[in-house]
């Protein structure tokens, strides 16, 4: 009798585990087609007494009139020094379209942008809440940018806290998440943050000086957002 419920049990675990598999294809599908149209690549040119500079970065739209959000500025650049701004849609190399700042918020450096002209965008619409909870599965999009496409890819991983510093800010685990600027996405497709701003890690290297701790954080490797 034991034999039989612990080969009962091992066939009901196996047969389980597809299923899991399915859930997180189904939650990547579903998210890949919420977002088709809806990312971009945003480009300033950056004009000041030291010269001449490009900043570039990924960018979420957010009104399908062609209104987008990027973390690509500082918020502490002059509005004066940006003399060009354009979108590269995904899956685009070099086919910029025209846009126009609409401002830069001052605290968290959020910058907002429209696109010119008719595209076929489609908007994320954030949730009013996140709801996450420890050991949620979240799910982050990023562009691949440059000569490969400006391609999507994606990142899963597992809340593993939320803390406060001021704002909400969530750390995960399992996983990575994708590029700075990329939106994160709840298992059940609500658009619940953007990967931001990554705390510094502490690394220990040596130095002639000895072994010292070394305040480093990743651009790509993100952890938080």
């Amino acid at each position: 009798m034991k034999r039989q419920c612990a080969i009962a049990l091992t066939a009901a675990l196996l047969a389980a585990l597809p299923a899991a598999a399915q859930t997180a294809e189904s939650a990547v599908h579903n998210i890949s087609q919420r977002t088709a149209n809806a990312l971009a690549v945003a480009r300033f040119e950056l004009v000041d007494e030291a010269g001449e500079q490009e900043a570039t970065g990924q960018a979420i739209c957010i009104d399908a009139k062609g209104v987008f959000m990027t973390l690509v500025l500082d918020a502490r650049v002059p509005l004066e020094v940006i003399h060009k701004v354009e979108i590269i849609p995904q899956g685009v190399v070099e086919k910029p379209i025209a846009a126009k700042l609409l401002g830069i918020d001052p605290v968290t450096g959020v910058t907002f942008i429209e696109a010119a002209g008719k595209h076929p965008w489609t908007a994320v619409k954030f949730a009013d809440s996140s709801e996450l909870a420890i050991g949620q599965r979240v799910i982050s999009v990023g562009l691949f940018m440059g000569d490969v496409g400006n391609l999507p890819y994606y990142g899963i991983a597992y809340v593993s806290t939320v803390m406060q510093v001021p704002e909400s800010l969530v750390y995960v685990t399992g996983g990575k998440l994708t590029s700075i600027g990329s939106p994160v996405f709840a298992a059940d497709g609500r658009a619940v943050g953007i990967v931001g701003r990554q705390l510094f890690m502490n690394y220990r290297t040596v130095t002639n000086r000895g072994q010292v701790q070394m305040p480093l954080h990743g651009l790509q490797e993100t952890s938080f957002f």
